[in-house]
């Protein structure tokens, strides 16, 4: 008999909860944020998924680099706020995606430290480094990494000399640049 009581109990509780919320996700609800600053941790792309990694020794096999955008509610510049604020939105248990108001124009990896004889300290690093998806183009970062979601750039070509500091800078189309650098890292 108490079985079956809750048995009823938790069917009940499912119809419910789902006629409660029937087709409060028909509408996408957006959130636009400035950005205002990036950081940039470092990974291990070990096993079935890569993994952020405090160790400042680390085999170039295994090294990645995160970025993971970081940004504060704001007004909506790229569209039109009446488009995406739903006070329904608040109300309900949809999911909200973030935009970002600024574009991407580039994305710079260096490192403080010669990388190998033909990338002296400060030159761009960007072609030793891929985004674990091949489709992806840096131009896609700030679509990609809805706040807060870290993006992995996998080390594909390593360095001639151990001892690295990287630094990550975007520049955004509003003229801001935003970076962020790494501890300094012995790779082997």
């Amino acid at each position: 008999m108490k079985r079956t009581s809750i048995q009823w109990i938790l069917v009940a509780g499912l119809i419910t909860g789902f006629a409660g919320c029937f087709g409060c996700c028909d509408e996408s609800f957006k959130q636009c944020l400035d950005i205002n600053k990036i950081e940039l941790v470092t990974i291990n792309n070990t096993g079935s998924r890569w993994s952020l990694t405090q160790a400042d020794t680390i085999s170039v096999d295994i090294f990645g680099l995160g970025i993971s955008v970081e940004g504060m509610d704001a007004e909506c510049t790229v569209y039109h706020p009446s488009e995406w604020f739903i006070p329904s939105a608040q109300a309900t248990s949809c999911p909200i995606e973030f935009l970002y108001n600024q574009r991407l124009e580039e994305l710079q990896i260096t490192s403080l430290f010669d990388y190998n004889e033909e990338a002296p300290a400060g030159s761009s690093l960007k072609e030793y480094f891929a985004f674990d998806d091949l489709s992806f183009d840096d131009q896609d970062l700030l679509d990609y990494s809805y706040y807060p979601d870290t993006v992995p750039y996998l080390m594909v070509i390593p360095p001639a000399f151990s001892k690295q500091q990287f630094v990550v800078s975007l520049a955004l189309d509003d003229g801001e640049i935003v970076s962020d650098t790494t501890r300094v890292l012995w790779l082997e």
